[in-house]
């Protein structure tokens, strides 16, 4: 049966991260009332480990999921929605790091650390070009890029987090946002679904719905 998105009243589930939710959920909200007024769009909680990741996406009882790390086993199709431009904030009140941050601030000072549950990785470590980058002094380690950007605004901890989210909330934070300085990937952002649900309609509608609410900066 063909998808009708004026009139489905379908609903699609997708497993995401908080993190990443800020970013996409907003703009495909407003596609689908424009475009699919009554459809639903559930959010399912962040699957973490590979194997229920996996299982939901076989079973459909979770339609996609957005993470920063493919699913690289057969049967899941990944593609990658955008790529986020890594970035250091600061405390505009911080007492050391004002107009400039150098490679020398940046290894003196403590540091906030994003680290994806996944994977058990810091997620900086994971895209230094060079992959040598000296262990940084970790004051405090969290899943959420929002959480560090609000201790780094009310600390002297510096934290590593996308350019999108670190210009999003910098002037209402207080936060000075300055390049990572050396060289770094960018993060990816991957959509998965399994290859079941790739001629389903429906679900092509979803993945189209999602790739034009991606920010076009990040």
């Amino acid at each position: 049966m063909e998808f009708e998105p004026e009139h489905s009243q379908r609903t699609f589930r997708i497993s995401s991260h908080k993190d990443i939710d800020l970013l996409i959920v907003p703009t495909l909200v407003k596609y689908k009332e424009q475009h699919a007024p009554n459809i639903t769009i559930a959010a399912d909680i962040e699957h973490l480990n590979e194997q229920d990741r996996q299982d939901a996406l076989r079973n459909r009882s979770v339609d996609v999921i957005l993470a920063t790390v493919p699913l690289t086993d057969h049967g899941y199709i990944n593609h990658v929605l955008f790529e986020q431009e890594l970035v250091v904030t600061a405390s505009k009140k911080h007492p050391r790091i004002k107009d400039m941050l150098t490679m020398e601030n940046f290894m003196n000072e403590s540091h906030l650390v994003w680290k994806t549950q996944r994977l058990n990785t810091n997620t900086l470590d994971s895209l230094v070009i060079e992959n040598n980058l000296p262990a940084r002094k970790v004051a405090y380690r969290t899943g959420s890029t929002t959480t560090a950007l609000m201790l780094a605004s009310e600390t002297d901890w510096l934290c590593v987090t996308s350019k999108w989210h670190a210009t999003k909330v910098a002037e209402s934070f207080g936060l000075n946002v300055f390049p990572v300085p050396f060289e770094t990937n960018k993060v990816p952002v991957y959509m998965t679904w399994h290859q079941t649900q790739k001629n389903d309609t429906g679900h092509q509608w979803l993945r189209e719905a999602i790739i034009n609410s991606v920010p076009k900066k990040q």
